[in-house]
């Protein structure tokens, strides 16, 4: 059996490694889910449950978005956070059961550019909080 030991320096360092979501809001959308920074997460409506159908051109244009150690924002359940492993074997973190992206046409904090693209991508907001 392999057993890891941890100092309590690792464990601080672990606690500070812990990545904070944000709850914004527009009088556009309403309330949605961005990264630590304000970068705007969205979801892809022909995603299968847990799995990402966006591949190729489509992940260079809606990158996957990914952490670890996440505090959920209030309104979020924390535990509804999870992680898939995407076929091209990247990490990608879901949000009951919705695999999150950014939109590469969001430059700044707050934008919310990829709002009703093509119909299918859509903002992580209050519907889904609803689900």
């Amino acid at each position: 059996m392999n057993v890891k030991t941890f100092s309590i320096t690792d464990i601080i360092q672990n606690e500070s490694k812990k990545y904070k979501l944000k709850r914004l809001r527009s009088d556009k959308v309403g309330t949605y889910l961005a990264d630590q920074e304000g970068m705007t997460l969205y979801y892809f409506t022909k995603d299968d449950s847990t799995v990402s159908n966006c591949k190729g051109q489509c992940s260079e244009i809606w990158p996957p978005f990914h952490a670890d150690n996440i505090i959920s924002a209030k309104g979020f359940n924390k535990k509804e956070f999870n992680t898939i492993i995407r076929d091209d074997g990247q990490k990608q973190t879901t949000y009951k059961g919705h695999p999150l992206y950014y939109f590469v046409k969001d430059k700044q904090a707050g934008d919310i550019n990829g709002q009703g693209v093509n119909n299918v991508w859509f903002v992580l907001g209050k519907k889904v909080f609803e689900e």
